[in-house]
């Protein structure tokens, strides 16, 4: 009848290997809350007193220090991908944080190497406890040069970084992350979200 039955729990009686492949991204760069924390174990990342995913997986939580001015993520991104020109970021604050934060600090570029204070603009965020998700299109902000981020739909950046925390904040305070990515389609931004 054309129906074969293989046993997935013993693949070497008749099966084959059941290893699932690896899922690609839902957009061109995106980092889901593990790869997160994994990126975040370099000397890029700094300022924080914990970097924690969530007992759900579902996103990862900055909690601030108050010895620290301020508090970063900031990761590399293999050459060859064409990551376009549209950051996102979807983040929450709470209410309950000691201080108001009202902007993150975001880094990138595909001219420098390192994060660097000419490839970095300001974006206002909120802080009302729940889940937002920011989409920058980065042909439509400027550096402090005052060139545009992305010179085109084919942006393909070298880094990313963003400043959770741009100034000193205690210990009390957290940024929940669900995750961060580039992609040069808004369709594939929005099926992240199951709309």
């Amino acid at each position: 009848d054309g129906i074969r039955v293989v046993d997935i729990l013993n693949p070497e009686e008749g099966g084959e290997d059941t290893e699932k492949p690896e899922e690609p991204d839902p957009i061109n760069w995106y980092l889901d809350p593990e790869e997160i924390v994994g990126a975040s174990k370099t000397k890029y990342t700094q300022g924080f007193s914990s970097i924690k995913v969530s007992e759900d997986g579902e996103y990862v939580r900055f909690t601030g220090d108050s010895a620290k001015t301020e508090g970063f993520f900031a990761t590399f991104i293999d050459d060859g991908i064409k990551s376009g020109k549209y950051a996102v970021i979807k983040y929450r604050i709470p209410t309950t944080n000691p201080e108001t934060l009202v902007n993150f600090e975001i880094f990138t570029g595909e001219v420098n190497s390192v994060p660097t204070s000419g490839d970095n603009f300001r974006i206002e965020v909120v802080h009302d406890g729940e889940w937002h998700t920011l989409v920058i299109d980065l042909t439509k902000v400027t550096n402090k040069e005052g060139e545009p981020i992305a010179s085109g739909d084919d942006f393909a950046a070298k880094y990313f970084r963003v400043d959770l925390f741009n100034k000193a904040v205690s210990s009390e305070s957290y940024i929940d992350v669900a995750f961060i990515g580039l992609s040069d389609n808004l369709d594939d931004i929005s099926k992240i979200e199951g709309e």
